[in-house]
């Protein structure tokens, strides 16, 4: 439950308190604007590994399997696991989504 809180609260704080903040400022300071996007974006990537860790508490080596092969990684995932698969690719999703010119 711990892991799944920090998946979403990271997340969902990044969005809210600083992506949002950043989107304003762009026109104004853009310069202020890229450091907020580069932190919004270690927040989402926490958020993201905290969503991972969790999905390997029932399925073990999962971060390298979804790394190896996505597609059966995911297939093994079930109904429960909905949530955290849920959290884990939307800090993902949104941290390439506020990385323009940042690399993962």
């Amino acid at each position: 439950d711990l892991l799944q809180a920090a998946a979403s609260g990271f997340t969902q704080y990044s969005y809210a308190f600083v992506q949002q903040d950043a989107e304003e400022l762009e026109d104004r300071d853009r310069p202020t604007a890229t450091l907020m996007r580069a932190r919004a974006k270690k927040l989402y990537l926490r958020g993201r590994d905290y969503g991972l860790r969790g999905l390997e508490l029932k399925h073990p080596a999962f971060r390298d399997e979804l790394k190896a092969n996505p597609a059966l990684a995911v297939k093994k995932l079930k109904k429960e696991d909905i949530p955290f698969a849920y959290w884990t690719a939307l800090g993902w999703a949104a941290a390439l989504s506020v990385s323009r010119d940042l690399f993962m």
